[in-house]
């Protein structure tokens, strides 16, 4: 009588359980979606329109699990937003780090870091 070593039979039972991995169940077509229902449906609100906030045509031809699955629901008003012009003449402005005396390092995408003072003025790099 042969004894087959633990390293073989180890091997073939792993084959043999993987394989039923990949067997598949015979029907042909198109895939389903695997979820659904009103769980995943976009979140409907007073605060939302309902409508998607982007109307344009995809850009991909990437197809989403769910209807409009990449689409966030519009608000009903716009987010009022003011903006004040805190220093000219820098170019490209990346980054800023307020200090504790209320300047501002402002990095440029260049590279050169700059000092902005409370009044706006720009130092050198």
């Amino acid at each position: 009588m042969t004894r087959i070593s633990p390293t073989l039979l180890a091997s073939f039972a792993a084959l043999s359980l993987g394989t039923g991995a990949f067997a598949q169940d015979g029907k042909s077509g198109t895939p389903q979606p695997r979820i659904g229902g009103e769980a995943f449906a976009a979140p409907q609100n007073e605060a939302t329109g309902g409508e998607p906030a982007e109307t344009a045509p995809a850009n991909t031809t990437y197809k989403p699990l769910l209807p409009n699955q990449t689409r966030a629901p519009k608000p009903l008003e716009a987010t009022k937003v003011q903006s004040t012009v805190v220093a000219k003449g820098l170019d490209s402005p990346w980054a800023m780090e307020f200090l504790p005396d209320s300047r501002m390092l402002v990095t440029e995408k260049g590279g050169k870091l700059r000092i902005v003072a409370k009044d706006g003025t720009v130092g050198q790099p």
